[in-house]
């Protein structure tokens, strides 16, 4: 529901995410959802010096997903 585009020579990047208006899903889970697309963004931020093939991208995807996951997890006992 989302995508991060990075310039590491400028520092900067870009992170887009779907807008609210766009889920199918109520209030409180599209917010929830779109807390985690945005944990899950800058994620891959913070592994972008890491080497990255085409391979290695599904991994990515996966371990982003589990740190985003965990991560607020820890904000929102459940």
């Amino acid at each position: 529901m989302g995508n991060i585009h990075w310039d590491s020579d400028a520092k900067t990047a870009k992170i887009r995410i779907l807008d609210a208006s766009e889920y199918r899903t109520e209030y409180r889970d599209t917010l929830k959802d779109m807390e985690f697309t945005l944990v899950h963004e800058l994620i891959h931020l913070e592994l972008s010096g890491l080497p990255r093939t085409d391979a290695s991208h599904r991994d990515e995807e996966n371990a982003a997903d589990q740190m985003a996951g965990a991560l607020l997890r820890l904000d929102r006992p459940q």
